[in-house]
């Protein structure tokens, strides 16, 4: 059904995919992985029609298509769900669903988009408010959004980039029953991943790129995970994750929340963090764990409450200004529109929180700041190692690189991380687990709010789990098991015995 072979692509005279193929059957759910600056993304903005190729064909149904365009592919069959949401904020859900699509007659075409709508929503099983402005959506829900609006073409070919990396567990397998459905009715569906373990259970075929290039690939089942590390790494990369220092006895506290009521109407919820512990947040999207980093932040001041940063005074956070100055850092989910400026240097970036550490009567010593940003690049190995690159052309592990580097280098007493690995590749996601125990070791608080539930329990001295807006569990490592927080995620607190970490 897809065939798209050779391609190349160059920018700025460096080759990001060379002469890369890969083939789709009819049905089949065939796997791209690769590292961060693998040239996945690439590929399929390539097989979309998204960005032009410099060599190679594309054809799908042994119809060429490549080089010609967004509308050329989409008229052929292919659709995109993309990593970055696509989707214009201040347009309602419905419109964004539908935008481009043509329906006759034109006098009935809200109607007829209205039951088409009602119709896709029931065979996907996602149902968002069709009025809906996006951007009072979540980022779950954006996520959502871009898949139905892929759907909404009847695609021939599905492209999916990183799709469900806003999705909670039960949302993940959901997808992954709806893509498995879509295969059976012929569509041909080429999945970007980098959660290895979604790539085995639902791929039929796997292929591997590295620098640009295919690397290898067979059936899924042919592979283990470490396999699939190795080939795209070049290396071996060591499993699991790295176990946190014990917290001592006695421990200082780190962080005091006193009925804190993220939104009018929402439960009180009382917690505490010692000085060098990993306190993970588990459960369904939706479940009220944002909404608590981004009240501890003032990101979104809280309805009611009290916090208390270490030894310092009691207060209610109305700003992000006023949580930082307490000694809190957050790193927050998405990092594309809520932590770094897209369009500055990486060195501007990352020296923005950090502005009095290279400031003399208002004025900012260049000498200083370059010196700086050059080290802290180095420190948080950013490829390329150029501070002057706009961040916006840095892969995704790297951006989220440039983003926890800059809040932890105001030293803070807490650090809320919101889905820190979210969509960033295996020797990425190593470094920041490397880096969250670390923020411990040094005797920082750390609250860990992440869909991944293997990195809440592999990384946590203690586990919350949320539902409804309310702390319902509170686990310490050893209750902490995949049943029990799964079970008090869902509702289910009398079936929480035993199993595998």
């Amino acid at each position: 059904m897809l065939s798209a072979s050779g391609l190349t692509k160059s920018y700025a005279g460096v080759k990001v995919v060379n002469s890369a193929s890969v083939e789709v059957a009819s049905g089949e759910i065939h796997a791209l992985v690769g590292e961060n600056g693998a040239g996945k993304s690439t590929m399929l903005r390539m097989i979309a029609g998204l960005v032009r190729p410099d060599a190679g064909t594309i054809t799908v149904a042994e119809q060429e298509i490549g080089g010609r365009g967004t509308p050329h592919s989409l008229k052929a069959g292919v659709a995109m769900v993309t990593q970055e949401m696509a989707a214009i904020p201040s347009r309602s859900v419905i419109e964004n669903v539908y935008l481009g699509v043509r329906t006759k007659p034109v006098g009935t075409a809200r109607a007829n988009f209205g039951a088409r709508y009602e119709q896709l929503c029931a065979e996907t099983g996602i149902w968002l408010n069709p009025g809906a402005r996006v951007f009072t959506l979540s980022q779950a829900d954006r996520q959502q959004l871009e898949i139905l609006r892929a759907l909404a073409a009847r695609p021939r070919v599905l492209l999916l980039d990183e799709p469900t990396t806003a999705m909670s567990f039960d949302q993940s397998a959901r997808f992954a029953e709806l893509i498995g459905e879509l295969a059976r009715q012929g569509v041909a569906v080429l999945w970007v991943s980098h959660d290895l373990t979604e790539v085995r259970s639902n791929a039929q075929r796997v292929t591997v790129m590295r620098d640009g290039s295919v690397v290898g690939g067979g059936a899924a089942e042919e592979f283990t995970e470490s396999d699939l590390i190795q080939l795209m790494v070049g290396y071996e990369v060591a499993a699991g994750y790295p176990r946190p220092d014990v917290v001592p006895a006695g421990a200082a506290s780190a962080l005091q929340v006193r009925d804190l009521r993220c939104y009018p109407g929402s439960p009180s919820l009382s917690v505490t963090v010692a000085a060098g512990e990993i306190v993970g947040c588990a459960g369904l999207v939706g479940a009220g764990r944002s909404s608590f980093g981004r009240a501890l932040y003032g990101a979104r001041p809280p309805a009611g409450g009290q916090i208390k940063v270490g030894d310092g005074s009691w207060f209610t956070p109305k700003s992000t200004r006023q949580a930082a100055a307490a000694g809190i850092a957050m790193v927050p989910e998405d990092r594309r529109t809520q932590g770094l400026v897209l369009n500055r240097s990486v060195a501007e970036n990352l020296l923005l929180p950090s502005l009095d550490r290279i400031t003399r009567l208002g004025v900012v010593e260049r000498g200083r700041a370059r010196s700086l940003a050059s080290a802290w690049v180095r420190q948080a190995n950013v490829r390329p190692p150029d501070p002057s690159r706009p961040v916006a052309s840095l892969s995704g592990g790297n951006q989220q690189k440039v983003l926890v580097k800059m809040r932890l280098a105001t030293e803070p007493k807490l650090v809320i991380f919101d889905e820190p690995t979210r969509g960033v590749s295996i020797d990425a996601k190593v470094e920041l687990h490397r880096v969250v125990v670390e923020m411990a070791g040094r005797g920082m608080g750390v609250i860990l709010i992440s869909s991944e539930l293997d990195e809440v329990l592999g990384l946590s001295h203690r586990v919350l789990v949320f539902r409804n807006g309310s702390i319902v569990r509170d686990l310490d490592a050893e209750q902490a098991t995949r049943q029990a927080v799964m079970s008090a995620a869902f509702g289910l607190e009398g079936e929480t015995g035993s199993d595998e970490r």
